[in-house]
């Protein structure tokens, strides 16, 4: 089978090509990061979000997360407020620079998808569907496999 043949290859690259005009859109329009975009939408998402569930989120360590909060917290955007039931918690909550930046980030998103379906006539609901579940498949199988190695290493 030809490489460029194999479905995984496209999605593959199709992720990457999404991924690095994500990058150059939120650099150039509001000098942050695709990650970081992507944690102020978690972050605006839920009343309650804390580090440990950003992390998973995200699949970055719990250092990596803090490091970004960290950032986010010093340009203002984020902050972090203790959970009054667990010491060891914070949860992370936007600032109104951040809520503001948050909904400037979603209209971006929408408007690269639209561009995106513009071009290629249109992105159905069908196609949406299948890559959502696509994602959830590939997440369990992750999910999976890491609770397989956890499992293997404590043995």
């Amino acid at each position: 089978m030809k490489l460029q043949n194999n479905t995984l290859f496209h999605i593959i690259h199709v992720g990457k090509l999404l991924e690095r005009q994500v990058e150059k859109t939120m650099k150039s329009d509001f000098n942050i990061s695709h990650a970081d975009a992507k944690l102020l939408v978690l972050v605006g998402s839920q009343a309650h979000v804390s580090q440990i569930m950003l992390a998973e989120a995200m699949s970055v360590s719990a250092a990596a997360i803090s490091r970004q909060i960290d950032k986010l917290e010093t340009n203002g955007l984020v902050s972090r407020k203790p959970d009054p039931n667990s010491r060891r918690t914070s949860h992370i909550i936007l600032t109104q620079k951040g809520r503001v930046l948050q909904e400037k980030v979603i209209t971006q998103f929408t408007e690269i998808l639209h561009a995106i379906a513009k071009a290629d006539g249109q992105i159905s609901a069908q196609t949406h569907k299948e890559l959502i579940n696509l994602e959830k498949r590939l997440e369990k199988n992750d999910s999976i496999a890491q609770n397989t190695r956890i499992q293997i290493t404590n043995k």
